[in-house]
């Protein structure tokens, strides 16, 4: 078994259930809008998680995973009800999103025993922002979803950072930021950025992150990139998380990575620690 072959495999598989997932949500909307679909919506979903279920023991079993295949199998999972969902689809969103978690631990697992490391960092570890633990979440609470401009946001981090390189938007760009100027315990580090600002409304979902998160696989892509910072001003799903992580484990080639996450929260908590005027970027056209 080698990592390359076996893992991107299982990293492959995993995207192929966080697609299901998000159509599974958008399935059950239109069988909340036309009852009479539901039927037919019922059938298209057990077909692809039994092809998908099927796909992923054929995957381990072929890659010599047995005691991985059993833990599989027999993952007992959820059983945890979601508000205003169809009790069928309910019933595979459960088993699509416990089997994904199985196989996560098996991915990361098997990168554990090439010496990676990834390691999750928040805003006030970093050696450039520490005024920011100064900051309380509730002295900034009003300014947690879709206060600001990205271009404020990004433009702040690149005046704390004394960063004078800033990067041009194109549609085949891989990150908004490259900066070797984020320094963690001492050491600098090759950091890429992701930024999203109110113009992006709400939760960032893996689909509000490019074509089917498309813009975590670019980003990841840096292999020359020891951290990652992807930010937001509203809340990040946990999927989100979870996909860059499955992603970065795929294609870096050092033994040592750093993620870090910044929501709406942080990003304001940030702002102010700047001495920005927060009630001014909100109202920023």
């Amino acid at each position: 078994m080698t990592y390359q072959s076996t893992t991107n495999q299982i990293l492959e598989i995993i995207s192929e259930s966080t697609i299901i997932i998000d159509d599974i949500y958008d399935a059950n909307e239109l069988i909340k809008a036309d009852n009479s679909k539901k039927q037919e919506i019922i059938e298209k979903f057990d077909k692809l998680y039994n092809e998908w279920y099927l796909k992923c023991q054929n995957l381990l079993l072929d890659n010599d995973l047995l005691l991985e295949h059993e833990d599989f199998i027999n993952y007992s999972g959820s059983m945890s009800h979601t508000i205003g969902f169809d009790t069928k689809l309910n019933g595979i969103l459960n088993f699509m999103r416990d089997r994904k978690k199985v196989l996560i631990n098996i991915a990361k697992n098997i990168e554990s025993k090439r010496n990676k490391e990834v390691i999750l960092l928040n805003i006030d570890d970093f050696n450039n922002f520490k005024e920011i633990k100064e900051i309380k979440s509730s002295e900034v609470i009003d300014f947690s979803k879709d206060c600001f401009l990205e271009d404020d946001v990004e433009n702040a981090f690149l005046e704390k950072l004394e960063e004078p390189y800033k990067e041009l938007d194109s549609g085949s760009e891989t990150r908004d930021l490259f900066s070797d100027r984020i320094i963690y315990k001492d050491k600098r580090l090759a950091t890429v950025f992701m930024f999203k600002g109110r113009g992006q409304k709400g939760e960032l979902t893996i689909k509000k992150s490019g074509s089917t998160g498309n813009q975590l696989l670019k980003l990841a892509k840096n292999n020359s990139a020891e951290c990652f910072i992807v930010q937001h001003t509203n809340k990040i799903n946990p999927d989100v998380r979870e996909a860059l992580q499955d992603h970065i484990l795929q294609n870096t080639k050092s033994s040592k990575v750093y993620i870090c996450f910044i929501d709406g929260i942080d990003t304001a908590r940030f702002l102010k620690s700047l001495g920005k005027n927060l009630e001014e970027l909100k109202s920023k056209k």
